[in-house]
């Protein structure tokens, strides 16, 4: 239609009720659309309003019915990948992975003008467990988002990064499985995605061996910060599959979030700024949009310990152990607390970042503020830290997650992958339960 058309059908249409406007919409692609019929229109628009009060409303039933009509014509609409993401949100809460096969054409059309609104739906993706279609996607759209133009530099990163994840994780289940692991496959197979890991290999099968639970030891922490964090990676995906059937995937996006808070240098001593190091790529530290330049990190007192710590060398024998515990009686308890101390101001100003109203991590936010539990039971667990200061970082989480908690109390639904994930050790059975049902429930609360 013309310019004149138009403007005539946009002056009818704006004199709708709103359910006038929905039931005009249906008729309206009942009819049949075409590019010259919806010429001048910005269909994309107007029915995302419509959406956006439907999802208010929760009728999703009725969003589902005409989203059926869209879809089949969203070759003909600008920018359709927007109106997927309601349904994706609907389909991810009611874990219908079947429906969700289908809901990703016009993300995959053009992986990069949409990369912005389809990283928190692949977050989501990976939280929720659906580790086949996240692993097909990420395999699909690693080339073009690696090639594409007016992107950040490392932008396939998080979809090398998943893919690496489930590489590592077919390993170690092949070893559980006393299955024979094709090194020379996964070498070629992950190069592709940017990982080197010629050098790693051995070391990751060892860590991984089912039979033992090799903790890395002081002196490996002396000698290089970013092995040792990387090796305490791997073991907390398997602690986090064996125990809590999360998949590496979410769990290793939990773990180097985490680290970020810690009381860290940035890189190892022995780093060599002008090579490529594997431990680079493994330890994304680099958080450039973060500024943790006035944080309070209670300089004097971390002096103090670290004076300490270099007198104190720390090696147990990591082939003596009982089902991978240490025994607290002979290596005592809390020797690296000045090394996993969470600085809450770091904290603080990530996940005030990751939740910003333009951000595209909010998944994430949630994701590592509710992961971050697994994380300090999985290092106290293992006799990294010691009561008190894993006392004092579970205040810290809890206070974290009651402030999500109250800012979004309405839209928990839409972060519902918590719920799906088993109770952390310090959790209580009762807190447990009425926190899944409050996530599970914010469905019913009308906006």
């Amino acid at each position: 239609m013309n310019k004149k058309e138009a403007d005539d059908w946009y002056e009818k249409y704006d004199a709708l009720s709103e359910n006038q406007k929905y039931e005009f919409m249906t008729s309206f692609f009942d009819e049949g659309i075409t590019k010259d019929k919806i010429k001048n229109i910005d269909l994309c628009d107007i029915i995302l309003d419509i959406y956006e009060k439907l999802k208010k409303d929760r009728k999703f039933d009725k969003m589902l019915t005409l989203h059926k009509k869209v879809y089949n014509k969203s070759h003909l609409i600008r920018d359709a990948y927007y109106l997927d993401t309601y349904i994706i949100d609907y389909h991810l809460y009611t874990r219908n992975e079947e429906a969700l096969k289908g809901c990703f054409k016009n993300f995959l059309k053009d992986p990069v003008k949409s990369i912005d609104v389809f990283i928190p739906l692949f977050d989501k993706l990976i939280y929720y467990g659906f580790r086949d279609l996240s692993l097909k996607i990420a395999t699909e759209v690693f080339d073009p988002i690696k090639n594409g133009k007016g992107l950040r530099q490392g932008a396939e990163a998080d979809f090398g990064d998943m893919i690496f994840a489930e590489y590592m994780q077919n390993v170690y289940l092949d070893l559980k499985n006393n299955k024979p692991v094709d090194k020379k496959e996964i070498l070629e197979a992950l190069k592709l995605y940017d990982y080197d890991l010629e050098q790693y290999i051995d070391r990751i099968i060892k860590l991984f061996d089912p039979g033992t639970f090799l903790l890395p030891d002081y002196n490996e922490y002396k000698k290089d910060k970013s092995d040792f964090l990387n090796d305490l990676s791997m073991l907390f995906m398997r602690y986090m599959l064996d125990e809590k059937g999360i998949s590496f995937a979410a769990a290793r996006d939990i773990w180097f979030v985490t680290c970020i808070y810690f009381d860290l240098d940035k890189h190892s001593p022995d780093d060599d700024d002008d090579e490529y190091d594997i431990s680079d790529r493994l330890f994304p530290w680099d958080f450039p949009d973060i500024d943790f330049e006035d944080v309070d990190e209670d300089e004097d007192e971390d002096e103090d310990e670290d004076e300490d710590d270099e007198d104190y060398i720390f090696i147990p024998d990591l082939n003596d152990t009982e089902n991978g515990k240490r025994d607290k009686k002979q290596y005592g308890s809390g020797s690296f607390d000045t090394v996993f101390k969470l600085i809450e101001r770091k904290l603080d100003l990530d996940i005030s970042g990751r939740m910003d109203f333009i951000s595209n991590k909010r998944p994430n936010g949630f994701a590592v503020s509710w992961g971050m539990a697994y994380v300090y039971d999985f290092l106290y667990k293992h006799k990294y830290i010691s009561d008190e200061l894993y006392e004092e970082s579970l205040e810290i989480i809890a206070e974290n997650k009651d402030e999500l908690f109250m800012g979004y109390k309405k839209h928990l639904w839409e972060f519902a992958f918590i719920s799906t994930w088993q109770k952390p050790d310090s959790m209580d059975d009762v807190e447990y339960i009425y926190e899944k049902k409050v996530f599970l429930n914010s469905y019913k609360i009308n906006q």
